[in-house]
């Protein structure tokens, strides 16, 4: 027999991937099929209501993002009439269900229209801070995730109504009325973790600490345009570099934070840790300050962009990866209308000369043998 907290999770995760769904169908259909022009970036940033030192940090800028695209060579072939000839079958199965769709999201108050609004609008994941006091038992996380409808509040208002209605019919439990710093939210405990969300203009925004949901609350308010997560150097550098805006999604990671903070918990001071970071080190991955990760569509291409943030840049194996400068000399080898091609530089005896000594710190005997 299920316990009732199974149940509650089950049926949390059950809400989840019925939004995700039904964001994701529109999603696809709206890419495809709306000619409008993409909107502009807008001045306000949630990144600018975050702390500065968030440890990691996703974003999926919706379909605005995405419709760009419809300059691939792949999506092109969507205009061909063959290719239209082709789906059309897809399409009209496509609309049944939409029609369909249309008919719950009825019966739950919504209509195709909110759910074109929700597949425009943005949303973010992040891990602000943690601890680990006792390394037997999960980490205790600082989470805040973020749904941004741009102007679209009366549609916040009832998503929030519609969340609150499905935790209290699915889980069982009532959630309750709580005071942020001044905020009206609602609360509810999930097997022992409280999660808080509250509307906030055009957002809705949940997190899993009160104090740190306070202040974001605050600030997404006061429409802040300068400072938290925006004013850290590090995020600011890696997403210019491989995320400016108009990407489908980018990540953010502050390692060295991350690494500080099991260091100094008590499973920092665990053997396996230790040696664990014993191999970093000659790797170099404890240099690291950041990474920063970004995903677009930037004319006919697939964009994806890496930044690593790191201060001994020629320790351990990266001083053997030497970044390449200009063209790739063998650029002119691939074929003009080629899918992939991609190109690097490693001194392969700096490499494994290296990778040697990391291994022969783990494990000697194992060195011997290779």
């Amino acid at each position: 027999m299920q316990s009732e907290s199974s149940k509650g999770r089950a049926a949390w995760k059950g809400i989840v991937a019925t939004i995700a769904l039904v964001t994701v169908i529109s999603s696809s259909a709206w890419v495809l099929t709306d000619t409008g022009n993409s909107e502009v970036a807008p001045a306000f940033r949630i990144e600018a209501a975050l702390p500065s030192d968030c440890l990691l940090h996703l974003s999926y800028d919706g379909v605005m993002a995405a419709k760009n695209c419809r300059s691939l060579a792949l999506a092109q072939l969507w205009e061909e009439p063959q290719m239209k000839n082709f789906v059309k079958p897809g399409l009209s199965m496509l609309n049944e269900v939409t029609g369909e769709m249309e008919a719950q999201l009825g019966e739950m108050g919504f209509t195709m229209q909110d759910v074109e609004a929700l597949a425009k609008g943005r949303i973010t994941a992040t891990l602000v801070d943690f601890a680990m006091p006792d390394p037997n038992r999960p980490p205790v996380v600082d989470v805040v995730i973020t749904l941004d409808l741009a102007s679209n509040q009366e549609l916040v208002g009832r998503l929030s109504q519609f969340v609150s209605g499905m935790v209290e019919n699915q889980m069982g439990v009532a959630p309750t009325q709580v005071d942020i710093n001044g905020h009206v939210g609602i609360q509810v405990d999930l097997d022992g973790l409280p999660v808080t969300w509250a509307a906030a203009g055009g957002h809705l925004i949940a997190g899993t600490n009160v104090a740190t949901l306070g202040a974001v609350l605050d600030r997404v308010k006061a429409g802040a345009g300068t400072g938290g997560l925006i004013e850290n150097a590090e995020f600011s550098t890696a997403m210019k570099r491989c995320a400016p805006y108009g990407h489908v999604g980018w990540v953010y990671a502050n390692v060295r934070k991350a690494l500080a903070t099991v260091k100094a918990s008590p499973a920092g001071e665990d053997s396996d840790f230790q040696e664990f970071m014993g191999i970093m080190s000659l790797l170099g991955v404890d240099s690291f300050g950041s990474i920063g990760y970004g995903m677009g569509f930037e004319g006919r291409a697939i964009v994806e962009r890496m930044h690593v943030s790191m201060p001994d840049g020629a320790k351990g194996l990266y001083k053997h990866m030497p970044l390449a400068q200009g063209e790739l000399r063998t650029a002119s080898m691939a074929p003009r209308e080629s899918f992939l091609y991609e190109g690097f530089l490693i001194d392969l005896h700096g490499l494994a000369k290296s990778g040697m000594e990391a291994l022969a710190a783990y494990d000697q005997s194992m060195a011997d043998d290779v």
